[in-house]
This record gives structure tokens, sequence and C-alpha cells, in this order.
């Protein structure tokens, strides 16, 4: 909740990182509420410790997509489920205007969660992009654990016998395999960013981005039909490490477009998005965490902050699929 005595602006969905609530997203937040805005956090965890090979084929190509839209309806079923249990109980922290937050993995899945819930008046998308089978086979983040493989089958055999599976090192196999995967998604931003349409949109670019390479970020810029775009000189590690300095200037941004405008602006209808996902779960336990060199990443910070001093902690966190911060 807000501090006693402040009125409300209205309320603060965040969809957080990979990172189960960093630090600095939870410095982000705090001053978020301290600037009058209510917040509710939604976050998720990855398991790092597991390894997949998926095999480049059509049924390969189904099976991940699949996968993608798994996370990516979890991540939406996840914050309407927090919605729906504070209408009950906490109404008054769902008073105004709705504005929602993705960061990293939280704004891949953004577009996906507002076709879920609805309409917003506004949308922030930090270190985002589209094309996920694009994002998790050329990212750092996912190296070793999830691997493009052609499979050699034994097909003389009355039971067919796996015979090898090799790493797939064919550009061109691998670009028409992402490709399929696209086109097999539902869910991808690629797709369902069609429904921020008439709703103000913001988005924060990192031009050296390698965790979710920047050119994704570029093709949802563009399926966004070109909304407002800051862009910083420095890496996914950066963009998000600095967010605590930077989130004053977007709770300005949104405070201009959505407090000078009636509440419930434009959207296209929820309902034309398919987002019923196949049957899951949304726990998934957050076993490891990604671990960039620290040179790289004061490195990224220094470039887009290079007035701040600052120190450093990397930390391994286990987390919950959703958290509300009040």
């Amino acid at each position: 909740m807000i501090p006693a005595g402040c009125k409300a602006n209205g309320v603060l969905l965040f969809l957080g990182s990979i990172d189960v609530l960093s630090s600095g997203e939870r410095t982000a937040l705090r001053i978020a509420r301290d600037r009058g805005w209510n917040v509710v956090a939604c976050t998720i965890g990855i398991d790092f410790t597991a390894s997949e090979k998926v095999t480049v084929s059509d049924k390969g190509a189904t099976r991940l997509a699949s996968r993608i839209d798994d996370h990516l309806s979890d991540r939406a079923y996840a914050l309407e489920a927090m919605i729906k249990y504070l209408e009950v109980e906490r109404p008054e922290i769902l008073v105004g205007p709705r504005v929602v937050v993705g960061m990293s993995a939280g704004a891949i899945a953004l577009a996906a969660a507002v076709a879920r819930i609805g309409p917003v008046d506004a949308a922030v998308l930090i270190g985002g992009g589209e094309n996920v089978a694009q994002i998790i086979t050329s990212s750092p983040l996912f190296n070793g654990h999830i691997e493009l493989v052609e499979t050699l089958v034994d097909n003389s055999d009355p039971m067919p016998l796996v015979i090898s599976n090799t790493p797939c090192k064919n550009s061109n196999k691998r670009r028409k395999f992402i490709e399929r995967v696209l086109q097999e998604s539902k869910l991808d931003p690629h797709h369902t960013a069609a429904v921020l349409y008439g709703t103000p949109v913001l988005m924060l670019h990192a031009e050296y981005d390698r965790i979710v390479r920047a050119e994704t970020d570029q093709t949802l810029y563009e399926s966004l039909e070109r909304p407002e775009r800051w862009r910083y000189r420095t890496g996914h590690i950066g963009l998000t490490a600095i967010v605590p300095w930077k989130i004053g200037y977007v709770l300005h941004w949104i405070g201009k477009t959505v407090l000078e405008r009636p509440a419930g602006g434009q959207s296209l209808a929820a309902s034309s998005m398919d987002v019923t996902p196949p049957e899951s779960t949304f726990s998934i336990t957050l076993s490891g965490a990604h671990r960039t060199p620290l040179q790289t990443t004061i490195n990224e910070i220094a470039s887009a902050c290079p007035r701040i001093r600052f120190g450093h902690a990397l930390k391994v966190r286990g987390g919950e699929v959703g958290r509300i911060s009040g």
C-alpha cells in the first residue's frame, strides 16, 4: 500500500524478471509506492538446472511453441488470479488507473497478460522483445539449457530408434525452425502486441542487449507501431540495474500520460485474443541464477549512468510465482 495519508494515483501491475524481484526492482517499486502508486507485483522463477534438447523438426517446433505459450499464459493467469483476489479482499488497492509494467521476461509476457486481464491505461516495457524462440536459442542466459539438435532415427526397425542427437549448426535450418515456432505460437508478443493498440506504451531499450537480443526488441517496437522509446547505450543487465535511477522519469511519463486522461484507455477487447493455456501449473522453482562477469555488469551500468557511484552484489534467490507488494 501507499504511505498513510497519501492519495493513490492508481495501481501499477508489475510483471517481474526471472530474477524474482531483484534488489533493483524492489527499490523501483518502493519509489513508486512512495509516489502514490499501489503496486501489485507478479514474479516467477525458472529452473536453470534443467536442460533440454529440442529437435529441429515440425514436431519439435510445435512442442517448443507449446512450451512458450505455457510459460506466457502462466504469467497471464497468475496476474489475473492476483487481481481477482484483490477485487474481493482489498478492492481499495485497485482504485484508479491501471498501468502494467514489465521487466525483461515480464516485458515479454506483458501483452499476453493484458489480453487476459483486459484493457489498461498505459504499459511500460523494460528490456523486452518478441520471437521468444529466437530469444531463448540465442541468449547466453539459456546457453547449455536449451539446445537445437538434429535427430537421426533408424526407421528400418519396427520400433524406430534414435541413433544420435547432434547439435544443429546449420544457420538456415535454425532460422527456418525458429520461424516455424513463431508461426505455431499463439501468445508470442509478435502476435499479441495488437492488444496494446490504442494504449499509451513506453519502451526502455538497451542497444547492446545480448540476453534479450536488441534486434528482438526492435521488431517488437515495430509490432507495437513505434511507441515512445528511450534508448540506452548499455546491455541487458546494465538496463535493469539502472531502473532505480530511471524510475522517476518513468513515473513522470506515466503521470503525464495517464493522469491527464480518463481511466480505462482504449484497447482491443481481451476476448479477441485466445489465451486459454493447456493444462499446466503456475509453479516453477528457481534453482539457480545467471551469472554475468562482474566487470561486464559494472561497465554496463557505468556507461548508462556515468555520474552514479555504486556498490555491487550478485545474489541467488529462491522465490514464488506471485507476491502482493504493499
